[in-house]
């Protein structure tokens, strides 16, 4: 009875530091992006080139990738594979410099974490809050983390219940089907789409 007791123990013990590294790890990502880069006056160029190294350290791109691809990836060649990480994680890093770019001030909050049942993953909850707008309510964020090779890398961030991952997911699967599952369709959308987000932030560099 005594062995069963202390193995539960130990295993409640390393759970939990399991999650509060995760905690540690997403703090540190939002206070870096927040502090470092979207609260600077930087050019939005540089701004960028910071992103893309923070996403780069912190994000698993290509777990990110092959989820957003689903099932379709089975089907693809390897060069295929390696033309939509490249053109995805462009699309993620000018997407999310522009969305960015638009930050007033807002702080996150952390609050708990939790561990998925099948202990791959943490879930580290938190909040956005507008303190100029104090009658908004708060937005909810949940980051998904995931241990790979001894780091913890983000794999999906979760906006008020709405799911990054499921939200790729969900586009590209419908695209597809209306372009007959051809991946050259899918790969030039999203050279479409980068190219207009270069666009937008040229017109933001021009009136700065």
């Amino acid at each position: 009875m005594k062995k069963v007791l202390l193995f539960l123990f130990s295993l409640i013990i390393s759970t939990n530091c399991f999650a509060d590294e995760a905690m540690d790890f997403t703090k540190k990502f939002a206070d870096e992006a927040l502090k470092e880069i979207v609260a600077t006056n930087l050019p939005l160029e540089k701004k960028k080139e910071l992103f893309e190294k923070l996403f780069n350290k912190s994000v698993s791109m290509d777990l990110v990738a092959n989820f957003a691809l689903g099932r379709k990836i089975k089907t693809m060649s390897e060069d295929e594979k390696t033309s939509f990480s490249q053109l995805f994680e462009q699309n993620m890093i000018l997407m999310w410099t522009l969305r960015f770019n638009e930050y007033q001030g807002q702080r996150i909050e952390f609050f708990d974490e939790k561990v998925s049942d099948n202990k791959k993953d943490v879930f580290v909850n938190s909040k956005i809050i507008d303190d100029k707008k104090v009658s908004d309510p708060a937005i909810d964020v949940v980051w998904r983390l995931r241990k790979t090779d001894d780091s913890y890398k983000i794999i999906d961030i979760i906006i008020s219940n709405i799911s990054m991952l499921k939200t790729y997911q969900s586009e590209y699967s419908a695209f597809l089907n209306q372009n007959g599952g051809e991946i050259s369709a899918l790969l030039n959308m999203l050279k479409e789409k980068n190219e207009n987000y270069k666009k937008e932030m040229e017109k933001l560099k021009s009136k700065a």
